[in-house]
């Protein structure tokens, strides 16, 4: 079988041995082990016998890289394709999302934002390196050509780790930043650049505090509950009772105040949509559809007011039940030791 080290071309290119034979070099030696490494490591058939270790073509060589190139750049370019839709709807709400995460000092799972920038810097990389890949192939330069190889491959690991972003969805972002939306402090409409974006940051934040909301019910019932079980433990069981309570009622206060304070925002974004629908006239523009959107969000705006202002009536109204409830066990409580 005829070994085949090129075309015409390639021929050309390749340089003439060191050995004094005038023969071209068509194998180069990869093995750092190798006494010729340092002082001869691409050499022509002459030499084939003075390396000890298996031949390698380098056209051929150079074609494999060629081709592991060509499959990562084909592979970059499917995701630039995918991503851009993701990126221009997405990009601009998780960056005020992760800063105000930041900002305030919120637990996320992910930082969103930073993953689309690495997105950028990989995609950067990478055409440096395909250009620099081009370069070396053209001119067989196969030492430096492998170099390449690690750097491709960690770039293709790091691209792999992005896949989320390509499926990135509102679910996705609104368990990714829960937290975001149950802090007290609110996202300024202003630096919401979309309508889309603030209606899902107006959606987001009633949905977090009504999990919120549930939450701090259920766990002022547990509270009630447990107290009532340990009231016949002794006046010492009393006294934790009487602790544990009043740290209760500080909770359930804490509780109250961060609702008024949402409810009083929710008025507050209320008022600015009614604001945004008569500007909206004030211009005569003709925007049927999105002022009766701005319409349906102010109603809605205005249920959840109004279903928050019932689950803060709902807490007043277990707190002054716990209270009557403490106190008619240390009634019994005391005349239980005086019989």
């Amino acid at each position: 079988m005829r070994m085949t080290y090129g075309t015409e071309t390639q021929k050309e290119i390749l340089i003439i041995c060191s050995c004094g034979s005038k023969s071209k070099c068509v194998y180069f030696c990869s093995e750092e082990s190798c006494h010729l490494y340092k002082t001869q490591n691409l050499y022509c058939n002459y030499c084939e016998g003075n390396h000890a270790h298996g031949c390698r073509i380098i056209v051929k060589s150079c074609d494999t890289e060629s081709k592991e190139h060509c499959a990562f750049a084909s592979m970059l370019q499917d995701a630039q394709h995918a991503l851009k839709p993701v990126s221009e709807r997405y990009y601009g709400l998780v960056v005020i999302l992760s800063g105000f995460a930041k900002t305030n000092k919120v637990q996320i799972k992910k930082d969103m934002a930073a993953d689309f920038e690495k997105l950028a810097t990989i995609e950067s990389e990478a055409n440096q390196l395909l250009e620099a890949q081009k370069y070396l192939y053209v001119n067989l330069q196969i030492h430096e050509l492998l170099k390449l190889s690690p750097k491709r491959e960690n770039l293709k690991k790091e691209l792999l780790g992005l896949e989320y972003l390509v499926v990135l969805n509102d679910e996705m972002i609104y368990q990714n930043y829960e937290e975001v939306f149950k802090h007290p402090n609110v996202i300024p409409p202003a630096s919401l650049k979309t309508p889309e974006d603030k209606d899902f940051v107006t959606t987001s934040k009633m949905r977090a505090l009504q999990s919120y909301t549930s939450q701090a019910q259920v766990d002022l019932n547990s509270t009630i509950v447990e107290e009532r079980k340990k009231s016949n433990d002794g006046v010492s069981s009393l006294r934790h009772q009487f602790l544990t309570f009043t740290l209760g009622q500080s909770s359930l206060k804490r509780n109250v105040e961060t609702l008024t304070k949402t409810v009083t925002e929710l008025i507050g974004s209320k008022q600015a949509l009614e604001q945004s629908v008569k500007e909206l006239e004030q211009k005569g523009m003709d925007q049927k559809i999105k002022e009766e959107a701005q319409q349906k969000k102010i109603c809605e705006l205005e249920t959840t007011v109004q279903t928050l202002q019932r689950d803060i009536s709902k807490l007043m109204l277990l707190q002054k039940y716990a209270n009557a409830s403490l106190e008619s066990t240390l009634s019994d409580t005391h005349k239980s030791r005086q019989i």
